[in-house]
């Protein structure tokens, strides 16, 4: 009994040490909502861009989700990224829940073309696409260029989206 409690305490001892630092809703690091207009929108390659007062976003979603999206729409924009290569397998659940209340609902990857630590905005490159994401700064602390992140996103018409883990 007291190795299996060992074993138990030192498993979850090693869990606690290796979650992401600044995780938030479903293990996503900064993880957030962003409220903005579209100002621009390009309905064959599915890039819009979002102005907001923090930031201005370009964002990539499949074309067929933003299909009745149009110039001046508001939308809020549910956004979150891991470290790495993460496997579609390994986010499948999370992005299902995310797919419950939000359109556009995918995972990208890319690498780091340029980061702005302060402002907490950094681009994000792969071949489809180049994307400039605002994160809260604190969580892109870590990040430098060329660094590779997988990145969780999807929208909702209107202003905001409930409180809650990934559109619960």
């Amino acid at each position: 009994m007291k190795k299996f409690l060992l074993l138990l305490t030192s498993g979850l001892v090693v869990a606690f040490l290796a979650a992401p630092v600044g995780a938030g809703a479903g293990g996503l690091m900064g993880f957030h909502e962003m409220y903005g207009d579209v100002s621009n929108i390009n309905h064959a390659t599915g890039v819009l861009r979002l102005a907001n007062n923090e930031a201005n976003m370009v964002l990539r979603f499949p074309p067929d989700s933003i299909k009745d999206l149009e110039y001046g729409d508001d939308i809020t924009v549910r956004l979150g990224f891991d470290e790495g290569l993460v496997p579609a397998s390994a986010v499948q659940q999370k992005l299902k829940e995310m797919g419950r209340k939000l359109k556009g609902v995918h995972q990208t990857y890319g690498d780091i073309s340029n980061i702005d630590h302060k402002k907490g905005v950094l681009t994000v490159t792969n071949n489809e696409a180049s994307m400039v994401l605002h994160f809260p700064p604190d969580s892109i602390k870590n990040l430098k260029y060329g660094d590779t992140i997988t990145v969780e996103l999807g929208f909702k018409d209107g202003m905001h989206i409930k409180s809650g883990a990934l559109g619960k």
